[in-house]
């Protein structure tokens, strides 16, 4: 019901409805009463320009009334199940249709999505995942509404993993000589990748370093084991990816000779031993009362 206020006038202004120039009836599903538009029941038909008229013996004025008639969504294009690639960008439609220009709101897991560096959400109602990961592969809902109801869609998200190191070897890694040493090196993909390291040069790998399932294992760390390896992993769908590192082979700092602690009268000669080897050989350095000796500073009492 829809109320026409009249303006003031005298005589009192006679008040009427019309609709594309014909006037409303004063019965019937849309009829008019006592200055009032009333609908007793309300189609999508009921959408257009309705006028009302006030006029007395002065003259006339009308006032235009827009109505629009909401309806529920209809589905243009449901969203469906998907397969995704990780790390690129995903879409998942879902397209409507109403009187109304719907409201379209995403759901992962039955938490709302948010717009951000990560989702997008056009005008259509379309989600943008702007770089798939791992753990999109789930549930996704989408809800599209109208004053007049809503209509929903779930489907399921399958993302297809891309080959890659997990993680990457480290670059640069330091084995201790003469020790047993393991390197890792792990992979995943849609299929389950081999894996297998190689010398970078192209040389053999020596008879005491093993290679299995991704593990460089030296039985024994030899200074010729330094240099560059290459983890390769391949799978026939994704093809091959590498990751190189450089080896170094160190000798750790140990002590040959160790200080041993000394009591020496006031004005006598007090001599501390301290060897160490280790490669590169290490630089040795005294520190008393919380700081390094310096030479220069103590001589020539103290002599290092």
């Amino acid at each position: 019901r829809v109320t026409c206020v009249a303006p003031r006038g005298i005589p009192e202004p006679h008040i009427w409805w019309e609709r594309n120039n014909v006037r409303i009836p004063t019965t019937g599903r849309v009829h008019q009463a006592a200055g009032d538009l009333v609908f007793t029941t309300i189609v999508e038909k009921d959408t257009g320009i309705y006028t009302c008229h006030a006029m007395n013996k002065a003259g006339e004025k009308k006032q235009d009334l827009s109505i629009t008639v909401a309806t529920k969504p209809e589905w243009v294009e449901k969203p469906k199940d998907s397969q995704l690639e990780e790390s690129k960008p995903g879409y998942l439609h879902c397209l409507s249709k109403a009187s109304l220009k719907p409201t379209v709101n995403w759901f992962r897991n039955g938490n709302p999505i948010s717009e951000d560096s990560r989702f997008e959400i056009a005008e259509n109602g379309t989600l943008r995942i702007n770089s798939v990961e791992v753990y999109d592969g789930t549930i996704f809902k989408c809800v599209t509404s109208t004053p007049a109801g809503s209509i929903e869609e779930q489907v399921r998200v399958h993302v297809l993993e891309k080959l890659k190191f997990t993680p990457p070897p480290q670059p640069l890694q330091c084995v201790e000589f003469d020790k047993e040493v393991t390197i890792s090196c792990s992979a995943t993909g849609r299929e389950k990748p081999a894996i297998h390291w190689i010398k970078t040069d192209g040389r053999s790998l020596p008879a005491w370093v093993s290679n299995n399932s991704g593990n460089l294992h030296f039985h024994k760390v030899t200074r010729s084991d330094a240099g560059n390896y290459t983890c390769m992993a391949s799978n026939g769908p994704q093809g091959e990816i590498r990751a190189t590192i450089q080896l170094t082979v160190a000798v750790f700092i140990s002590f040959k000779l160790r200080p041993d602690d000394t009591t020496v009268y006031p004005g006598h000669t007090a001599m501390f031993q301290c060897q160490a080897e280790g490669d590169p050989l290490p630089q040795i350095q005294w520190k008393g009362k919380d700081k390094i000796l310096d030479h220069d500073e103590f001589s020539p009492r103290i002599q290092i």
